[in-house]
């Protein structure tokens, strides 16, 4: 399977900014200089820049001009706050790799991942349900987390968790023997922020409102914490 990125927090802490670092909102050339930069409103565009037929212009606001500077120089359309790290710069900052295997009665999904806290990492199962958080406390308590709806029924009290130095290990029993064609069922993903332009903001609405996948945010985990066993080597 592909890999999964951790999502990590934004960094908050004036230390972990360095100065005359440029706000990454789309029309905002402010730069950082102390902690004080961060109260000053941000004045940007949400949308995307668009270069069409020689026109140029924000998704969000489509003030079109065909000069280059009259566009780079447009004020903003809309006022929040700094953003001082990109999300894309966050997203690539760590990365797991998730893979499983299965035979007729059992179902394997490995992460691999080292330096996770052991204490506070879990994982959360129901019948059809399989949820991971691994918590990495050298890289500022970041998480690692899955959600995912399973493509069959497991018998949660036979479930098991085993945590090695360089991966997480979890058992899962079939409620009854077969093959599953796949680990889940795919889930759309939503993201904190919004960066797509209003057409591809319809076109996910559209879809997460056609998704007929039962809602797992409605079921009651039956085992809050699967039983987890710590691997010394």
């Amino acid at each position: 399977m592909p890999l999964t990125a951790v999502k990590r927090k934004s960094p908050t802490d004036a230390a972990a900014i360095e100065a005359d670092t440029v706000c990454k909102h789309g029309g905002c050339s402010r730069t950082y200089e102390d902690a004080k930069t961060s109260d000053k409103p941000c004045v940007y565009h949400p949308g995307v820049p668009i270069f069409h037929e020689g026109m140029k212009f924000w998704s969000c606001c489509q003030r079109k001009t065909s000069d280059f500077t009259a566009f780079m120089n447009q004020a903003g359309c809309e006022t929040g706050k700094h953003m001082w790290v990109s999300e894309e710069d966050v997203s690539k900052a760590i990365k797991c790799r998730l893979d499983w295997h299965q035979t007729a009665t059992t179902v394997v999904v490995t992460v691999y991942a080292k330096n996770y806290h052991y204490a506070k990492s879990y994982v959360r199962v129901n019948p059809i349900r399989l949820a991971i958080c691994l918590v990495f406390p050298q890289q500022d308590g970041n998480q690692y987390n899955v959600d995912m709806e399973l493509r069959g029924v497991i018998d949660v009290t036979q479930c098991k968790v085993q945590m090695f130095g360089t991966k997480v290990e979890i058992t899962l029993i079939k409620a009854e023997p077969g093959t599953w064609a796949k680990l889940d069922f795919p889930r759309e993903k939503k993201a904190d922020q919004q960066k797509e332009d209003a057409n591809k903001q319809a076109s996910t609405k559209n879809a997460d409102e056609s998704d007929s996948d039962v809602d797992l945010d409605d079921l009651e985990p039956t085992m809050r914490t699967a039983t987890i066993t710590e691997i010394k080597d």
